[in-house]
């Protein structure tokens, strides 16, 4: 299951996340400008939490963001900014209904939660099957 956060900016740029034509929404961060820093959105990190909280994950005292460097045509910067040694939440569960079937829900654990760019997903990393 992936989520992606209602903000007013990205994950690790201040640019805009509103609808726009192509290329209109960029920062230097997001064009891999030589020198320019990841700005983490805060808002984020707060909606992230609550929604760890509602899935009754585990939150640890501490996170880390890594690189994950690879190469693909549309991504300048050789890397991703991601969360696979310390994500921000873990192990984790929720429940949801199939209608016409059961009158109980259905609960699927969580294997963790993490941020990752450039979309700005906030990803519980388990698929529902």
């Amino acid at each position: 299951v992936h989520i992606q956060l209602n903000t007013a900016t990205k994950l690790f740029s201040r640019a805009s996340t509103s609808e726009a034509s192509p290329n209109r929404r960029v920062s230097p961060l997001d064009m891999a400008t030589p020198g320019t820093l990841p700005h983490l959105n805060r808002q984020s990190v707060h909606r992230a939490l609550k929604m760890a909280r509602l899935m009754r994950c585990t939150i640890p005292e501490w996170s880390r963001f890594d690189r994950k460097h690879y190469f693909y045509a549309d991504m300048p910067a050789g890397y991703q900014i991601t969360q696979n040694e310390r994500p921000i939440a873990k192990s984790g569960k929720f429940g949801f209904y199939v209608f016409d079937e059961h009158l109980e829900p259905y609960w699927k654990e969580c294997l963790r939660s993490r941020f990752r760019n450039p979309s700005g997903v906030f990803g519980a990393g388990t698929a529902i099957g």
